[in-house]
């Protein structure tokens, strides 16, 4: 289990990380909108 999360924890990093950019974009485009 431990190499299991050895891994995978750089790769839920970067899903993680993607994840929060496509969310903070798609909420400042519609923030953006009249």
């Amino acid at each position: 289990m431990h190499e299991f999360l050895i891994f995978y924890a750089p790769l839920l990093i970067v899903v993680i990380s993607l994840a929060t950019v496509f969310i903070w974009g798609a909420y400042s485009r519609a923030e953006d909108r009249p």
